[in-house]
């Protein structure tokens, strides 16, 4: 890990990809080790892909630079994907987790006190994708597919749990600044011009002349050209 502004490096005990809180203060990442039970893959090789035996994962969670670790059993077999804000609203209390509380069951999306333990679920489904946390951590964009008409689609979650909306379109999407979340919907036909929208994260619908839509809303269409001999 290198600090740009001072140019000091450090590493962290893991082959695992860590994950930082959003203002650098603060880290997770996975300590149990890979192909061990709650560990990760050991990856593919000449012997195939070995995965993981079942069991609860194990973080080490502690400061950025690698500092005060400690070493915390989840109640799920799964990874943190972000930092968020605890119960109270505090900083970095809590971290977004994806994963099972059983072999058999369907993943889900969670959130976690490393400090009481507190487990909360916010999603589930046959398959969950994209988890994309907005800038301050409050809110949870992600995809849920083959679950079924009425949950497929792109959602947006509440990290306390108190709210959750399907949005009213699916396609890609980024949150920016003030937890603005920017989606480019699927088109019907290559012909179609692409749409820039601004959805409300509290209703999950798009924003009626918001400055997404009008500044930025249609790229130049494709233009067919005909075959060569």
């Amino acid at each position: 890990v290198m600090h740009l502004a001072t140019v000091r490096q450090w590493s962290l005990p893991t082959t695992s990809s860590p994950v930082f809180s959003g203002d650098g203060t603060v880290v997770a990442f996975t300590a149990s080790a890979a192909g061990a039970p709650g560990g990760p893959s050991t990856g593919a090789g000449l012997a195939g892909w070995t995965t993981a035996r079942w069991g609860m994962t194990t973080l080490a969670v502690g400061a950025a630079d690698g500092t005060d670790l400690r070493r915390v059993q989840l109640p799920v077999n799964g990874s943190a994907i972000a930092w968020v804000p605890g119960a109270a609203g505090e900083p970095n209390g809590r971290l977004l987790l994806g994963g099972r509380r059983n072999e058999s069951d369907d993943p889900s999306y969670w959130t976690f006190d490393p400090g009481d333990g507190a487990l909360t679920e916010l999603a589930r489904g046959k398959r969950l994708t994209g988890a994309l946390a907005s800038p301050d951590g409050t809110w949870l964009a992600h995809v849920t597919m083959w679950s079924g008409v009425a949950i497929d689609g792109l959602w947006v979650t509440r990290t306390d749990g108190s709210a959750r909306r399907r949005v009213a379109m699916i396609g890609g999407y980024r949150w920016t600044e003030g937890n603005r979340l920017i989606v480019i919907p699927h088109r019907q036909s290559w012909r179609e011009s692409h749409v820039v929208w601004e959805v409300d994260p509290a209703t999950g619908e798009p924003i009626s002349g918001s400055s997404a839509v009008s500044t930025i809303n249609k790229l130049t269409p494709k233009t067919e050209v005909p075959p060569t001999d």
